[in-house]
């Protein structure tokens, strides 16, 4: 089984300069080990944490993250 958490990360862009961002980690639920991290998807760390605790409570496959997260920030 799969779970995921919400990453914090300092990240730069030219236009901006330096801000912070909220991006998705996905682990082993038995090992700890990680699988993947989408990386700069929400700048509200709130919308991150509800994403993925959505994302646990329907025990989201990893197959489907990615139209979950573009369905995420469409709206």
């Amino acid at each position: 089984m799969i779970s995921f958490k919400v990453i914090e990360e300092s990240l730069h862009h030219p236009d901006v300069g330096i801000y912070t961002a909220f991006g998705i980690c996905a682990y082993h639920d038995k090992s700890g080990k990680h699988v993947v991290s989408v990386s700069d998807v929400f700048l509200n760390r709130n919308d991150a944490e509800a994403l993925v605790q959505r994302c646990n409570l329907h025990k989201l496959s990893l197959v489907h993250l990615a139209d979950v997260i573009e369905d995420a920030i469409a709206h």
